[in-house]
C-alpha cells in the first residue's frame, strides 16, 4: 500500500497529528498548499486532515475541487479544531457545511482535539476574536474562545492507526 496523509493547519495542531500518523505508519506526508493533486491516484489509501476556521473546514475547497482523484480510494478525513471530541452535532454541522454528502459518505471521518493560544494569531484573527468574544451569542462559542487550551496528544491519532493497521491487515 502507497498511503499518503495531506493536510492543512492552522496553528500546527493538524500539522502535529499528521507528523505522527506520519510515523505510525510510514505513510507520505505533504501539506496541502504544496501537494500537486495530478499525484493522487499514485496513493491509496489517503488520510486528509483539515483545521475548522469559522465552521468550515480549511480544506473543504481543495478537497470538493480534488475529489475526482480520490474517488472510489479509501479516505480518511480527520478535523482539528477546539470542539469536544463528544459534540458530534457541531462537528456534523461543519461537514455539511464544507462538503456534499457524496463525499462524506465516501469517507471515514474522525474528529481530533486542537489547540489555541490567542497569542499566536494574527491581529485581525485577534480582533475576530475579541468582537466574538464580546458580542457572540452562543455562551459556548464565548467560553471556548475566552481561554487558551492544549489537547493536542499523540494518543488521539490510535484510531486514525488502527484504521490503517486493519487496511493492512485485509491486503
Amino acid at each position: 500500500m502507497r498511503g499518503l496523509i495531506l493536510y492543512k493547519s492552522n496553528l500546527g495542531s493538524t500539522k502535529a497529528y499528521a507528523d505522527w500518523i506520519h510515523n505510525e505508519t510510514g505513510y507520505q506526508v505533504e501539506s496541502i498548499p504544496n501537494f500537486t493533486p495530478q499525484h493522487l491516484p499514485g496513493f491509496d489509501p489517503i488520510i486528509i486532515g483539515s483545521n475548522v476556521r469559522t465552521g468550515f473546514l480549511s480544506a473543504g475547497a481543495w478537497i470538493r475541487r480534488n475529489w475526482p482523484l480520490m474517488s472510489g480510494k479509501r479516505v480518511l478525513l480527520f478535523t482539528v479544531s477546539g470542539t469536544q471530541p463528544n459534540d458530534t452535532g457541531y462537528q456534523y454541522q461543519v461537514l455539511m457545511r464544507s462538503l456534499p454528502e457524496k463525499i462524506i459518505s465516501s469517507t471515514t471521518y474522525l474528529h481530533l482535539p486542537g489547540r489555541f493560544s490567542a497569542g499566536a494569531l494574527p491581529l485581525p484573527q485577534r480582533v475576530v476574536r475579541a468582537l466574538a468574544i464580546r458580542y457572540g451569542k452562543d455562551p459556548s462559542i464565548r467560553q471556548l474562545l475566552g481561554a487558551d487550551y492544549d489537547h493536542v496528544n499523540i494518543e488521539n491519532i490510535a484510531p486514525i492507526v488502527a484504521w490503517v493497521r486493519e487496511l493492512e491487515r485485509q491486503g
